[in-house]
C-alpha cells in the first residue's frame, strides 16, 4: 500500500511497436508530457479519492520506477500530480454536484 500521498499505477496504454520508415538506434525512446496510467492503489492520505483500476493521465517525467519482484512494471507519483481521472462508476440515481470552477 502506497504512503504520504503516493499512488502506485501500471501502465494503461498498449505500445505499438511499427516499423520506422528512419534508422533510429534500438534504445530511441519517445518522450511524451502526459501518459495514461490505471491506479492499482492510492494512500489512504490521499485528499482525492481513487479506485482501483480508475484511468489516470499524469506528467511522464514525474514517475518513479518501483520493481516489486513481478513480471509488471509498477510506478508511483504523489497525488498532486496527477493532472486528470476517469469518472467514478455512476451509482444508483446518485449525480456528482456540477463543478465550479470558481469554487474553492
Amino acid at each position: 500500500m502506497p504512503l504520504n500521498k503516493y499512488v502506485l499505477l501500471e501502465g494503461a496504454e498498449k505500445k505499438e511497436e511499427s516499423q520506422s520508415p528512419v534508422l533510429v538506434p534500438e534504445d530511441y525512446k519517445v518522450v511524451r508530457d502526459f501518459g495514461m496510467y490505471r491506479i492499482v492503489e492510492s494512500s489512504s492520505r490521499c485528499e482525492n479519492y481513487f479506485t482501483a483500476g480508475q484511468l489516470v493521465v499524469v506528467e511522464e517525467n514525474m514517475l518513479r520506477e518501483v520493481d516489486l519482484g513481478e513480471n509488471k512494471k509498477y510506478y508511483v507519483i504523489p497525488e498532486n500530480l496527477i493532472v486528470l481521472r476517469s469518472e467514478e462508476p455512476k451509482t444508483s440515481g446518485a449525480q456528482l454536484p456540477p463543478y465550479n470552477e470558481n469554487a474553492d
